[in-house]
């Protein structure tokens, strides 16, 4: 396709209407230096282009994770988002908008780029240094030397992302484009703990090594829980040091967050021997 047809395309979906200026979709396929009709070699380089875009307009635009889709489900699913008409939704939203732009605006087939095989139930964390297109959200985990943002990890339970038929894997609402499968999404997937108390989380499986202070196992603990149970606590370190690392006390646990983003649980990834016996036994 050429760029005149990358245009009427957007005319003729009144994507090219003003909204605060043009419509996200016109900027997302016009973005100066990376326009899409200069990156259609192969469907591969075109969906690249296509996904980074994305991600990068809506870091740099406002755009917010939430965890629904809300109006962009309208009809079309993910047209809301690029017209401008919302400002939130969540991966399946922001993914299902790429899939909108690639398919009537680029002419892809919706059998060629979809996300069939793009999902997963499990929880998990993700990758460290991670980026999200809500530029608002610096990550929901942290450990007990390394903060939210520093860390740049996700704890998510589902998630929702694209691909090429039988090709690259794509997630527009991370900057993870072109993977071979899910577990290059992970760091680390999460079962939940015999008590299955909410929000409390064993480490199952690592894929990547960031450095975790102590020993196994290693447990991913909801800040809710901590707070709640914060009586179980030394009320200031006690102990000795381990792997260099104080334990978790309550003036630690008085310094979390509850949440993260719009309103995302905030996780604590530890160490089972950074924690008091019976607060293992009791929850985990």
């Amino acid at each position: 396709m050429t760029q005149a047809a990358y245009t009427a395309a957007l005319h003729a979906h009144n994507l090219h209407l003003p909204h605060n200026g043009l419509t996200p979709a016109w900027d997302i396929v016009t973005r100066p230096g990376h326009e899409l009709w200069n990156h259609m070699i192969t469907n591969d380089a075109l969906v690249t282009q296509l996904c980074q875009n994305f991600h990068d307009y809506g870091r740099n635009n406002g755009w917010i994770w939430i965890p629904n889709v809300g109006l962009n489900g309208g009809v079309p699913v993910g047209h809301p988002l690029i017209a401008g008409m919302t400002n939130s939704t969540n991966c399946g939203g922001f993914n299902g908008s790429v899939r909108w732009i690639a398919s009537q605006i680029l002419n892809l087939p919706a059998a060629v780029f979809t996300n069939m095989g793009a999902t997963t139930i499990d929880s998990f964390i993700t990758s460290t240094n991670t980026v999200v297109i809500d530029a608002a959200w610096q990550g929901n985990v942290r450990t007990l030397q390394t903060d939210f943002a520093a860390l740049g990890a996700y704890k998510f339970t589902a998630h929702s992302w694209n691909r090429l038929v039988a090709g690259q894997h794509y997630d527009a609402s991370t900057n993870n484009t072109g993977f071979a499968n899910k577990h290059t999404l992970y760091y680390c997937t999460l079962t939940s703990t015999i008590r299955a108390q909410a929000n409390c989380y064993l480490v199952a499986l690592r894929h990547q090594n960031p450095a975790i202070p102590g020993p196994a196992p290693y447990y991913c603990i909801g800040t809710d829980v901590l707070k709640q149970e914060r009586h179980q606590f030394p009320i200031v370190q006690a102990g000795a040091l381990i792997a260099g690392v104080a334990n978790v006390s309550q003036s630690f646990i008085n310094s979390l967050p509850l949440a993260s983003g719009a309103g995302w649980p905030a996780f604590l990834l530890v160490s089972g021997a950074h924690l008091p016996a019976g607060f293992v036994a009791n929850y985990l």
